[in-house]
């Protein structure tokens, strides 16, 4: 169930990454937002490459992201995606590399699926509703980095946070 919204969710989520790292090598500027937040070149192009890879995908689904404008349409939809392009944007500032992109998939004002791409070191972690998370190991984790992941997926509620299962997504 769901299994292409998941796969065009990593889609999605690895075209954003290319986006990320690319404005992460560089001398980006840090604008603020109105909520005293930053929000980078790097945030607005991965919230586009997303909207744009899932939207083609699945064009009847609405969205809610952190830097696209809410028009409120997305409440008339069944299937509404859920992103925040660079979930911490303070640390893609400072450069300390704990930062991911979420993307969530919700059906009926209720989370079913979601990804988390940790970037740029450790695995992405993908749940799902009733069957647990699926890690694709990308590069080799650190425990800390290991540890990240168990708090984000706890705050994503997904309850079989500790019994990951493998899987390549290549």
């Amino acid at each position: 169930m769901y299994q292409k919204e998941i796969e065009a969710m990593i889609k999605a989520a690895r075209e954003a990454e290319k986006i990320i790292m690319e404005i992460y090598a560089t001398d980006f500027a840090v604008e603020i937002k109105s909520d005293d937040s930053p929000v980078t070149a790097a945030d607005k192009g991965a919230d586009a490459i997303i909207r744009e890879v899932l939207g083609k995908a699945f064009p009847t689904y609405g969205f809610l992201t952190e830097e696209s404008r809410d028009t409120k349409k997305r409440l008339s939809k069944r299937d509404v995606f859920i992103v925040d392009p660079v979930d911490g944007t303070k640390e893609f500032v400072n450069r300390n590399g704990e930062f991911c992109t979420n993307i969530a998939l919700a059906h009926d004002h209720e989370i079913v699926a979601g990804v988390i791409n940790v970037q740029p070191r450790i695995p992405s972690i993908t749940p799902r509703k009733g069957k647990g998370p699926i890690a694709s190991i990308q590069m080799e984790a650190s425990i800390r980095s290991m540890s990240l992941i168990e708090k984000r997926i706890s705050a994503a509620s997904c309850p079989e946070a500790s019994s990951f299962q493998k899987r390549s997504l290549s």
